[in-house]
């Protein structure tokens, strides 16, 4: 089968693609796992058929000829480090796989697709029998079999008397090899990382529970890391050398880089870059700003019913800052370059509904590096907004400027003191 085209399109833009690739005796052929996931729209013309792409970025297959790449609106130098501070969960196609390249950090976000995929290798090892070897075994008990080891026997039992016992040598077919073991180790390891996560996997971690009882049942020890090191994994037949390459990536507490580039077979990834701004930025700010301030998540404890006499809808601002349980502040992130009208009215909305003076928009900047601007007032209300540089050469340096430029302004100083 031909290698699939490839098509690039921005995240929120569209792309066209000649209707020929996508049809299989004369009907439309797409995955219905992409179209019912509501990764694109999709709109048909005569000849081309054009791709609205959605919130994600990633490979997404349209079918087995047409991979539709959707990128980031702007270059993100330090995904993976982003990704780590958001903490909010990568989507997935399991029927998809992708090669990636290994990368010396791995966030917590990528610790659930990597497990499932780790499962799936496993059911598939379990389907066509895990590796054995013969590997060479001596011992002084139990029946005699193999090879006598005549000095060993004289000098242990036959010079007392003992004409009944003697040491053999023999090659034994165990599956306590460095392949399994290594599998045995991610699984431990993957188990200990879910038990610090605050929403776990369950379903996944029941899996990984399973196949830790059947490598304990073949008394697999944990692997040292200089087994990691010398292993060949090369030589292996494919699935157990896709098992056992991913696996010793688990043990060394690596990633992948993302985007998708490289060797290493996993399912493709998809990030939901409006939601890891959000939360990433929400994070960011929880750890930097005054103390006393706290910032909290108002799609969950910030809410608030929106009417005064009825308990839904509620509000939902991104960030709702409170001191001593008090509102002084409530911000919405929006992955764009500025507000719409429409923002500006929720956001407002807000203001009254929290009964404040001051709301913040944080948005998306094509700069390389942030900024806070005053929008202006309606009917007392400052409205403000700060750029975000996600570009920025130094993300480190982006991060601490936010912080400072919240926590430095009349925005939440006022409600402080």
């Amino acid at each position: 089968m031909n290698a699939p085209r490839i098509f690039d399109v921005v995240e929120r833009e569209e792309a066209s693609i000649p209707i020929t690739e996508l049809l299989t005796e004369g009907k439309l052929a797409v995955h219905s796992e992409v179209l019912n996931r509501g990764f694109f729209q999709i709109r048909l013309s005569r000849e081309n058929l054009s791709i609205f792409a959605g919130q994600y970025i990633g490979l997404v297959p349209l079918n087995e000829r047409v991979v539709i790449n959707v990128q980031p609106k702007l270059p993100i130098p330090r995904l993976l480090s982003i990704l780590g501070r958001a903490e909010t969960k990568i989507r997935s196609l399991a029927s998809f796989t992708v090669g990636y390249r290994a990368a010396a950090s791995r966030p917590l976000a990528l610790l659930e697709p990597i497990a499932s995929t780790l499962v799936s290798q496993l059911r598939k090892l379990q389907g066509i029998g895990f590796l054995k070897e013969y590997v060479p075994t001596s011992t002084d008990d139990g029946p005699l079999r193999g090879r006598i080891l005549f000095d060993r026997s004289i000098r242990r039992f036959w010079s007392k008397g003992l004409q009944h016992r003697a040491g053999v040598s023999f090659y034994d077919l165990t599956a306590n090899v460095p392949s399994n073991q290594v599998l045995k180790s991610a699984i431990d390891h993957l188990l200990t990382q879910f038990r610090y996560l605050p929403e776990k996997p369950q379903s996944v971690m029941n899996d990984l529970g399973t196949y830790q009882e059947l490598f304990q049942s073949l008394d697999i020890q944990d692997i040292e890391p200089w087994n990691i090191r010398r292993a060949e994994w090369k030589s292996l037949p494919e699935p157990h050398r896709e098992a056992a390459e991913l696996a010793t990536l688990i043990v060394q507490g690596r990633g992948v880089e993302l985007p998708a580039a490289g060797q290493i077979p996993l399912p493709s990834f998809l990030i939901n870059m409006a939601e890891v701004f959000e939360s990433y930025l929400r994070n960011v700010l929880k750890t930097g700003l005054l103390p006393g301030c706290k910032v909290l998540d108002g799609n969950k404890e910030g809410a608030r019913p929106l009417y005064d006499d009825k308990p839904l809808p509620l509000t939902t601002p991104d960030m709702v800052f409170t001191t001593a349980g008090a509102v002084i502040l409530v911000a919405d992130v929006k992955y764009k370059s500025a507000p719409s009208r429409e923002d500006v009215n929720q956001i407002v909305t807000y203001a009254v509904r929290y009964a404040i003076k001051k709301v913040l928009f944080v948005c998306l900047s094509s700069a390389i590096a942030g900024r806070l601007e005053r929008l202006g007032t309606i009917s007392g209300i400052e409205v403000h907004c700060y750029e975000f540089s996600l570009s920025a050469a130094n993300l480190d340096t982006e991060e601490a400027n936010f912080i400072s430029a919240i926590r430095n302004s009349n925005l939440i100083q006022n409600g402080i003191n």
